[in-house]
Protein backbone atom coordinates (compact mmCIF):
# COMPACT_ATOMS: atom_id res chain seq x y z
CA UNK A 1 0.00 0.00 0.00
CA UNK A 2 2.92 2.30 0.97
CA UNK A 3 4.49 2.08 -2.56
CA UNK A 4 1.12 2.54 -4.14
CA UNK A 5 1.01 5.90 -2.09
CA UNK A 6 4.48 6.56 -3.28
CA UNK A 7 3.70 6.27 -6.89
CA UNK A 8 0.69 8.33 -7.06
CA UNK A 9 2.24 11.47 -4.81
CA UNK A 10 5.72 10.93 -7.40
CA UNK A 11 3.71 10.96 -10.51
CA UNK A 12 1.58 14.22 -9.99
CA UNK A 13 4.52 15.58 -8.52
CA UNK A 14 6.13 14.97 -12.02
CA UNK A 15 3.11 15.95 -14.11
CA UNK A 16 2.53 18.89 -11.81
CA UNK A 17 6.74 20.29 -12.90
CA UNK A 18 6.07 19.25 -16.42
CA UNK A 19 2.54 20.36 -16.91
CA UNK A 20 2.04 23.02 -14.76
CA UNK A 21 4.88 24.97 -13.44
CA UNK A 22 7.16 27.01 -15.61
CA UNK A 23 10.41 24.67 -14.73
CA UNK A 24 10.49 23.31 -18.00
CA UNK A 25 8.94 25.50 -20.63
CA UNK A 26 11.28 27.02 -22.70
CA UNK A 27 10.99 30.40 -22.13
CA UNK A 28 14.16 29.97 -20.15
CA UNK A 29 17.51 30.84 -20.99
CA UNK A 30 19.04 27.84 -19.21
CA UNK A 31 19.01 24.75 -20.63
CA UNK A 32 16.48 22.55 -19.66
CA UNK A 33 18.65 19.65 -18.40
CA UNK A 34 20.22 21.98 -16.02
CA UNK A 35 17.29 23.33 -14.58
CA UNK A 36 16.36 22.41 -11.02
CA UNK A 37 13.98 22.80 -8.20
CA UNK A 38 13.69 22.34 -4.21
CA UNK A 39 10.19 20.21 -5.52
CA UNK A 40 12.10 17.89 -8.64
CA UNK A 41 15.19 17.28 -5.96
CA UNK A 42 12.84 16.09 -3.39
CA UNK A 43 11.33 14.13 -6.11
CA UNK A 44 14.25 12.88 -7.44
CA UNK A 45 15.59 11.96 -3.86
CA UNK A 46 12.79 10.29 -3.22
CA UNK A 47 13.02 7.99 -5.83
CA UNK A 48 16.42 7.44 -6.14
CA UNK A 49 16.13 6.20 -2.24
CA UNK A 50 13.33 3.91 -2.72
CA UNK A 51 14.89 2.27 -5.69
CA UNK A 52 18.13 1.98 -3.55
CA UNK A 53 16.05 0.53 -0.93
CA UNK A 54 14.37 -1.89 -3.19
CA UNK A 55 18.33 -3.19 -4.64
CA UNK A 56 19.21 -3.22 -0.70
CA UNK A 57 16.10 -5.84 0.09
CA UNK A 58 16.84 -7.97 -3.16
CA UNK A 59 20.40 -8.29 -2.38
CA UNK A 60 19.26 -9.15 1.53
CA UNK A 61 16.87 -11.61 0.46
CA UNK A 62 19.03 -13.25 -2.29
CA UNK A 63 19.19 -16.60 -0.91
CA UNK A 64 15.66 -16.36 0.60
CA UNK A 65 14.56 -15.71 -2.96
CA UNK A 66 16.26 -19.06 -4.48
CA UNK A 67 19.83 -17.52 -5.04
CA UNK A 68 22.46 -18.98 -7.91
CA UNK A 69 20.23 -22.32 -8.19
CA UNK A 70 16.45 -20.08 -8.86
CA UNK A 71 14.26 -21.37 -11.29
CA UNK A 72 13.13 -17.84 -11.04
CA UNK A 73 15.81 -16.64 -12.94
CA UNK A 74 14.38 -17.50 -16.26
CA UNK A 75 11.87 -15.22 -15.66
CA UNK A 76 13.38 -12.43 -14.55
CA UNK A 77 15.93 -12.57 -17.36
CA UNK A 78 13.01 -12.66 -19.80
CA UNK A 79 11.05 -9.42 -18.16
CA UNK A 80 14.87 -7.82 -18.34
CA UNK A 81 15.32 -8.68 -21.99
CA UNK A 82 11.91 -6.87 -22.65
CA UNK A 83 13.46 -3.86 -21.36
CA UNK A 84 15.78 -3.87 -24.36
CA UNK A 85 12.58 -3.01 -26.80
CA UNK A 86 12.34 0.48 -25.21
CA UNK A 87 14.44 2.34 -27.61
CA UNK A 88 13.11 0.77 -30.41
CA UNK A 89 9.29 2.43 -28.99
CA UNK A 90 11.20 5.91 -28.50
CA UNK A 91 12.31 5.42 -32.05
CA UNK A 92 8.64 4.62 -32.89
CA UNK A 93 7.05 7.89 -31.41
CA UNK A 94 9.65 10.02 -32.87
CA UNK A 95 9.81 8.67 -36.49
CA UNK A 96 5.50 9.09 -36.23
CA UNK A 97 6.03 12.70 -35.29
CA UNK A 98 8.61 13.42 -37.54
CA UNK A 99 5.54 12.09 -40.08
CA UNK A 100 7.80 8.90 -41.27
CA UNK A 101 5.54 6.23 -40.70
CA UNK A 102 5.77 4.96 -44.08
CA UNK A 103 9.69 4.89 -44.43
CA UNK A 104 11.60 2.08 -44.12
CA UNK A 105 13.12 2.59 -40.89
CA UNK A 106 9.82 2.81 -39.41
CA UNK A 107 9.01 -0.55 -40.83
CA UNK A 108 12.85 -2.29 -39.63
CA UNK A 109 12.13 -0.51 -36.58
CA UNK A 110 8.97 -2.47 -35.75
CA UNK A 111 10.20 -5.49 -36.90
CA UNK A 112 12.71 -5.10 -34.47
CA UNK A 113 10.02 -4.01 -31.67
CA UNK A 114 8.19 -7.57 -32.61
CA UNK A 115 11.08 -9.74 -32.43
CA UNK A 116 12.17 -8.04 -29.17
CA UNK A 117 8.53 -9.40 -27.72
CA UNK A 118 8.78 -12.99 -29.11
Amino acid sequence: MLMLIRTMILQRTALYLFLVSDLFHDSRDQLIINRTSNLSDTTLGVSIGYFLLDLTMIFYYYLALGGVDSQAQIYILMILFTESTIPFVNLRWYLDVAGLKNSKLYVYNGVALLLGWL
